[in-house]
C-alpha cells in the first residue's frame, strides 16, 4: 500500500509594495482565498521580512498519484489567478511516494 505526497512551493513578487504592511495584506488575502477554496493551509516559507517577495507552500497527501498531482495543479491555479494583485514567479511541484505497507497489516 502506498501514499503519495505533493509538496508545492511558489514564489510571489509584490514589486509595488512599499511596506511589510502592504505585502502582508495582499498575502493574507491570497492565503484566505486559498484556504477557503481548497481546505488546505498555504504557509509562508521564506521572505517574510522582505516587502517585495515571499515563498509560499502547501502539501497534499492521497492514495492515488494522479489525483494528488491534479489537486496540486488546481491549487496552484488559484495562486496564479491572483496575478495582478501580485506577480507569480516560479513554482515547483514534487510528488513523493510513501510505502505504508507495514502500517496497514493487522
Amino acid at each position: 500500500m502506498k501514499a503519495f505526497v505533493a509538496a508545492c512551493a511558489v514564489r510571489v513578487d509584490l514589486p509595488w509594495a512599499s511596506s511589510l504592511k502592504e505585502k502582508r495584506a495582499a498575502i493574507r488575502s491570497l492565503v484566505d482565498r486559498f484556504r477557503h477554496r481548497h481546505k488546505l493551509p498555504l504557509v509562508r516559507l521564506h521572505g517574510v521580512e522582505s516587502h517585495t517577495w515571499e515563498l509560499l507552500g502547501f502539501t497534499i497527501i492521497g492514495a492515488q498519484a494522479g489525483l494528488v498531482e491534479r489537486e496540486a495543479r488546481k491549487a496552484l491555479d488559484t495562486i496564479e489567478a491572483a496575478e495582478g494583485e501580485l506577480l507569480v514567479g516560479r513554482s515547483v511541484v514534487e510528488i513523493d511516494e510513501i510505502d505504508c505497507g507495514g502500517l496497514a497489516g493487522g
